[in-house]
């Protein structure tokens, strides 16, 4: 069994699944950013009566908050039951579900950055390398430059309404095809070193609330 965390996105997933692909427990949270608060029970819920060989994390990037609390709970589970960490690039998970659903062999991959941009990759079917990430501004002249052939999917269709888009987001049930697939070809991660790919870097901010 693999237990399979997602916490790239707003709301953060969690799912078992057996070497075949089929899952026998999966859960989402419905409350939006509360990923340290919903984790931990959906994970105890999901470790009990399932014997789980790996874990395999959305790597991101995304919310900066949501993979760290991902990372730090799938590293914890590695160490502790002594088994290997596998990271999926959340743009090559989406990536993969688009291409098949669309049946298309490359798809432009969108998510969502905040202030109309978003974290942009071309991902290509069944592509295990890691993908190259931009983070790029949608306004009217990159908007206008798109090929409108090309098929888009991801978290954010509001930035190119006129464009054809398929809306799929970060879930933990997209893991699973690609963990299974590297599990069974060794590639995992040293679980001391891993970090997410933030893709940029954080500038915390201060805070406006509770100010006199």
């Amino acid at each position: 069994m693999i237990l399979l965390i997602e916490t790239s996105h707003k709301l953060c997933s969690v799912a078992v699944c057996d070497k075949q692909g089929h899952f026998v427990y999966s859960q989402t949270d419905t409350q939006h950013l509360k990923h340290a608060e919903s984790l931990p029970p959906m994970v105890k819920d999901a470790l009990q009566n399932n014997k789980i060989e790996a874990v395999a994390i959305s790597q991101g990037p995304g919310s900066y908050t949501g993979l760290r609390i991902g990372a730090s709970m799938a590293q914890g589970l590695c160490y502790a039951l002594n088994i290997p960490l596998i990271a999926v690039p959340t743009h090559l998970a989406i990536g993969w579900q688009a291409c098949k659903q669309l049946q298309s062999q490359s798809v432009l991959c969108m998510l969502y950055a905040g202030r109309s941009e978003a974290y942009t990759a071309t991902i290509t079917a069944n592509q295990f390398h890691n993908p190259t990430i931009t983070n790029q501004i949608y306004d009217e002249p990159h908007i206008q430059s798109l090929n409108k052939n090309m098929p888009f999917a991801g978290d954010c269709p509001q930035l190119l309404s006129d464009f054809s888009y398929t809306l799929i987001a970060p879930h933990a049930h997209l893991l699973a095809p690609i963990a299974l697939a590297k599990l069974q070809q060794g590639l995992v991660e040293d679980i001391a070193y891993f970090t997410p790919m933030y893709a940029k870097d954080y500038i915390p901010g201060i805070s406006t609330k509770n100010k006199a």
